[in-house]
């Protein structure tokens, strides 16, 4: 069962293409600063 906290945040996105693309842009953005910090320890 949903809670309407979650009804609230579905509602947010018109679809779920909408969605995926949110993950999809947060997963890319975290790997590249992931990786960012891993070169600039490795040059050190």
């Amino acid at each position: 069962m949903a809670r309407s906290s979650d009804a609230e945040v579905v509602g947010i996105f018109a679809n779920n293409d909408a969605i995926v693309r949110l993950v999809g842009a947060l997963l890319l953005e975290t790997l590249s600063a992931k990786r960012s910090r891993i070169e600039r320890s490795a040059n050190i």
